[in-house]
């Protein structure tokens, strides 16, 4: 058995990614923000699970907990990029400060432990035409993309002077059941309302044409457990992502098409400033490693269709 910690195990990503490692008889042990009692956290596939910021006492009272880490993932940091705007600070003290101090950490402490970090597609910005491959420069627009750039040169740092074996994986567009925020949950919203008012159009922001990634949580956390092998001191860098681009309008379609009844969408044909109109992951090096996706987009939007109503059933 392997004790294994992962930063961020409350958050979307992190609960499924805890969930999936603790089925092969992982201790999986959760650091973050936010109080989960222990039924809760269980339910998350944690054996432990401390409430509070990423620094060297609450590192320390993990390993005085549960003994000696055998790896760890790194998930934490800011998560939204409205957000980022709107405090930039947080966002940099939750990406890089946080990251800073998980690496300082490990220095002093485990320097031989593999650490997976999550970064961001963010961190390319705008202005790629087709896949976009992982050696391809770097134009975050956002702090949140900054931000993500920035932890990525910390990790490299600490590869090359300290010899810290790490990986990272660029995530695109993640979608999945528990999310509650971007395009697919806003339309499940968006129709329940629609049709209790007994309309028939989803008005969407954007034109329609924005080209973006889609890659089911499952898969992530799949991926995630895939691309550990390979922490070195290169710090070799990995897209997730499916490599197909499907556009906001073809999305929209195959979501009016698994919610049922006569919706359709449409959209302001205001393009946001900054927003990308083509971010999709080259998987060249994903299929070097073995890693396909096995959820496709129709079949994942559904799944969330059916959680959304199920949620919404329950609290009824």
């Amino acid at each position: 058995m392997s004790t294994i910690l992962v930063t961020g195990a409350r958050g979307f990503i992190g609960r499924t990614l805890a969930v999936q490692l603790s089925r092969s008889d992982n201790a999986v042990v959760g650091i973050g923000h936010g109080s989960i009692s222990q039924p809760r956290y269980h339910s998350f596939g944690l054996t432990e699970w401390i409430n509070g910021e990423i620094d060297h006492a609450n590192l320390q009272l993990i390993q005085r907990r549960c003994g000696q880490i055998d790896s760890i993932f790194h998930l934490a940091g800011g998560s939204h990029v409205g957000r980022s705007f709107e405090n930039p600070a947080e966002d940099f003290l939750r990406t890089v400060v946080a990251a800073g101090q998980l690496l300082e950490w490990v220095r002093l402490t485990c320097p031989h432990v593999p650490i997976v970090i999550v970064s961001s597609a963010a961190v390319y910005g705008a202005g790629h035409i087709g896949p976009i491959a992982e050696d391809a420069r770097l134009n975050p627009f956002s702090p949140y993309g900054t931000h993500k750039a920035m932890l990525e040169s910390l990790a490299k740092s600490y590869c090359d002077n300290f010899g810290l074996r790490i990986a990272i994986c660029r995530l695109f567009s993640v979608y999945g059941e528990g999310l509650e925020k971007q395009l697919i949950y806003d339309l499940c919203c968006k129709a329940e309302t629609v049709q209790k008012n007994n309309l028939d159009t989803l008005a969407l922001g954007g034109t329609g044409n924005e080209l973006r990634d889609w890659i089911h949580v499952q898969d992530v956390a799949e991926l995630l457990q895939q691309i550990h092998p390979a922490c070195s001191e290169a710090c070799p860098i990995f897209n997730g992502g499916s490599g197909t681009g499907v556009s906001v309008s073809d999305v929209a379609s195959v979501f009016t098409k698994s919610w049922g009844g006569e919706l359709k969408a449409s959209f302001n044909q205001q393009q946001r400033s900054g927003d990308p109109k083509s971010l999709v992951a080259s998987t060249h090096r994903l299929k070097e490693i073995g890693f396909a996706p096995k959820i496709d987009l129709a079949s994942g939007i559904g799944r969330v269709i059916e959680s959304f109503r199920s949620k919404n059933a329950e609290s009824c």
